[in-house]
């Protein structure tokens, strides 16, 4: 919870995120903090939950990008 919540405030991941050496810059990144190392003993759970949160951020920035191309008149 307390690592979803990091992820949630976080301004390192990104829509774009699990792109090339992106995504390993991330997790250099992340492995710095508590949360994210509290959670060596669960490495595939800890992995999906980055996954499903660079998920939200695409759904987001899509949402946003059509809600954009709709305002343009």
């Amino acid at each position: 919870k307390l690592f979803k919540n990091f992820l949630v405030l976080s301004r390192y991941i990104k829509y774009d995120s699990d792109k090339g050496d992106k995504y390993k810059q991330l997790l250099h990144i992340l492995s710095q903090d508590i949360s994210y190392k509290r959670l060596d003993c669960v490495p595939d759970d800890r992995e999906n939950i980055i996954k499903e949160r660079i998920v939200e951020l695409k759904k987001e920035h899509d949402k946003n990008k059509n809600l954009a191309e709709r305002l343009k008149f």
